[in-house]
């Protein structure tokens, strides 16, 4: 993607928050899969595990946040300096007892501070170059860093998952639900992206419009929902579907041919709400029982959340190819 700090206009702060959304949720899809013990005791490198990781991470958006806070009040010339190498020591030895909830916990409050700092600048308060005692910077600036970094530690997981040879497991509920919001927003910023008099012509996907794309997605995450009601129900030990994907999504691409885009915008919203309060009512226990289904006989209930998960991150990226970002 070009470097979003150089745009321009009301498109340039939409872009600069889905980068910041793309890298965030590619991130935390590294974690997902990974068991408990292996966040905590496993060293992706020196003494740091992924849970240190994340409460790394977390560190630096709280410093950034809080850098945005000064400017905003008014005292800018409070903003000190720091070498990074001294930093990630002090903010290592300050985070290292954290348990991996209350690091998954500092990460989601950090990056929404982060925000909610930054939504209170205009644009051009975002790119004004600031000069400091330690040298010259702008918020513009510190958005990329952030994005960038956690681009960095992405990478460093995936090369450890790789190098390790870590498979899928049954991961913890709370970093779950972090890549379950991440991938959600990711695919909320890559959407309005799109001009609203395109979302129901514009092919984004195959044929696909906007309004065809989130259709499907609403249309898994009703059958994702239905099937695990079922299934804790009792009324159902397994998916029940045919296995063939593509079929399913034509008849059901085709049943919704003419429906208005706020119909459709509706069932979106809908069916995340379910998916998300049946995965935030299921106890560490149920997300580890088995839940087959017609494309993995070893399924788990947490392995069925996560495919949705990843479902929603897949669409992000086929709107930002699209829209060549």
């Amino acid at each position: 993607m070009e470097e979003v700090i150089a745009l321009g206009g009301a498109v340039w702060r939409a872009r600069l928050l889905f980068r910041l959304a793309i890298t965030r949720a590619e991130f935390l899809l590294q974690l997902l899969g990974l068991e408990e013990a292996v966040l905590v005791g496993e060293r992706i490198f020196d003494e740091w595990t992924p849970k240190d990781l994340i409460a790394h991470i977390a560190a630096w958006d709280e410093l950034f946040a809080g850098r945005i806070e000064l400017i905003l009040e008014g005292r800018e010339d409070e903003i000190v300096g720091v070498e990074a190498d001294e930093q990630n020591a002090i903010f290592y030895q300050e985070r290292r007892n954290l348990s991996l909830a209350e690091a998954v916990g500092a990460l989601g409050m950090a990056r929404a501070d982060f925000l909610t700092a930054l939504s209170r600048l205009s644009d051009d308060e975002i790119r004004q170059q600031r000069h400091f005692p330690w040298g010259d910077a702008s918020v513009a600036w510190w958005v990329q860093l952030a994005y960038e970094h956690d681009e960095e530690h992405g990478h460093h997981l995936h090369l450890w998952r790789e190098e390790g040879g870590l498979g899928w497991n049954v991961g913890p509920k709370p970093l779950l639900l972090a890549a379950q919001a991440a991938a959600r927003q990711e695919l909320l910023l890559a959407a309005a992206l799109l001009p609203p008099d395109e979302r129901t012509t514009r092919p984004v996907c195959g044929i696909w419009t906007l309004r065809d794309l989130l259709g499907h997605v609403a249309d898994w995450e009703f059958f994702c929902a239905d099937a695990l009601r079922r299934f804790l129900a009792g009324e159902i030990d397994r998916v029940l579907h045919d296995g063939d994907y593509l079929a399913w999504n034509d008849a059901q691409a085709a049943a919704r041919q003419g429906q208005p885009w706020e119909q459709v915008w509706a069932d979106f919203q809908q069916a995340h709400r379910e998916v998300t309060a049946l995965l935030q009512g299921l106890s560490q226990a149920d997300l580890a029982r088995r839940f087959p289904n017609p494309w993995d006989e070893n399924s788990t209930v947490y392995f069925w959340l996560a495919t949705f998960v990843g479902h929603d991150h897949e669409h992000a990226q086929d709107l930002r190819k699209s829209l060549e970002l």
